[in-house]
């Protein structure tokens, strides 16, 4: 079983820092960058990439992750009788009326 279940990662955490390289690989192969952002500027300001092209922001690539953590956890626990699932609201989900919906983005991004 996983160490750690329901892991609440932040834009400075170590894990999400790779899969953020990871993701600015997939876009861009041959990018030296390390940051989505700039990775998102780049391409679509100098090498004129399409808006459905580009990665996504930071901060909604961070919703995603945490999205698929609390999934993955809920799945990792499910054989048990009592599960121990934390509110999703910390992992990419806003309470809306009577119902859970995904969180794109929680930040407006800015340019240096």
């Amino acid at each position: 079983m996983a160490k750690h279940l329901y892991q609440l990662l932040d834009v400075d955490s170590g894990p999400f820092q790779k899969l953020g390289r990871l993701t600015v690989i997939l876009y861009n192969r041959a990018s030296p960058l390390t940051s989505i952002n700039q990775t998102r500027r780049e391409l679509f300001c100098y090498k004129n990439h399409a808006m459905e092209k580009l990665p996504p922001t930071q901060d909604a690539l961070l919703q995603h992750i945490r999205r698929a953590v609390f999934q993955a956890g809920t799945w990792t626990t499910s054989t048990q009788t009592q599960q121990m699932v934390p509110s999703p609201e910390n992992y990419g989900w806003a309470k809306e009326q009577e119902s859970w919906a995904p969180v794109s983005v929680t930040l407006m991004v800015t340019w240096p």
